[in-house]
């Protein structure tokens, strides 16, 4: 699905928009081009990425996620990923909060792969983490934030 229209709410009730598994190459299921979206209550299951964004100021609010490469990767600023059930993330931008949301990284090496960027800030979510899991967060810049998150898991 391509949201090309600005300024509206796409609320999925619940159905599931399921791909056909993670390793299919450059699959998507939403693609953002475009500002002033929210994208909320979908499952979102068996993609190479879940949300793509690639336009400023989007929310992603309330959807599940599950069996993706990656469930979201934005590639743009101000962006606002709250009360999610979700795994792995790429993040490219600045001003991005990623917040309230159940991360569950049991399958994953690497949880969020920030770069290119400043201003992240990951807060008030409970972390599920696994032997698997070689980093956390993998970036090549130090400017985000981590606070007040609850990490559990087997380490």
């Amino acid at each position: 699905m391509v949201v090309e229209r600005n300024d509206i709410v796409i609320d999925g009730q619940g159905f599931t928009l399921q791909g056909r598994g993670f390793e299919a190459d450059g699959s998507v299921a939403i693609k953002l081009t475009c500002t002033n979206v929210t994208v909320a209550n979908f499952h979102i299951s068996g993609w190479q990425v879940g949300i793509q964004g690639f336009f400023d100021n989007n929310t992603i609010i309330n959807n599940n996620f599950t069996d993706n490469h990656h469930d979201i990767a934005v590639y743009a600023n101000n962006y606002r990923i709250l009360g999610n059930n979700l795994g792995p993330e790429r993040i490219a931008g600045y001003n991005n909060i990623i917040s309230q949301n159940q991360i569950t990284l049991e399958n994953y090496d690497t949880g969020f792969w920030i770069t290119n960027s400043s201003g992240t800030t990951i807060e008030s979510n409970n972390i599920t983490l696994s032997k698997l899991t070689t980093f956390f967060i993998s970036t090549d810049n130090g400017e985000f934030q981590v606070f007040h998150n609850n990490f559990q898991g087997d380490f």
